[in-house]
C-alpha cells in the first residue's frame, strides 16, 4: 500500500485590525510583536482607535 505524502505547505501569518468606533477591518501581514487586543494605529476613516482582533495563518501554494 502506498501513501502519498503532502508537499510541504508554507503558512503565511496575517493580522486583522478592527476599529473600536466604526468597526472598519484591515487585513495585513503579521509583524513581530503583534498580539490580540493590542492597540495599534488610528483608523483611516473615522480616526478612532484600531486594535488587533485576530491573528491567523493561510496556506500558500
Amino acid at each position: 500500500m502506498k501513501f502519498k505524502r503532502k508537499k510541504e505547505e508554507i503558512i503565511t501569518p496575517y493580522t486583522i485590525e478592527q476599529c473600536n468606533s466604526c468597526n472598519a477591518i484591515l487585513k495585513r501581514k503579521f509583524k513581530e510583536g503583534d498580539y490580540v487586543f493590542k492597540k495599534t494605529d488610528t483608523c483611516s476613516s473615522c480616526k478612532g482607535q484600531m486594535s488587533i482582533a485576530k491573528i491567523f495563518g493561510e496556506v500558500s501554494a
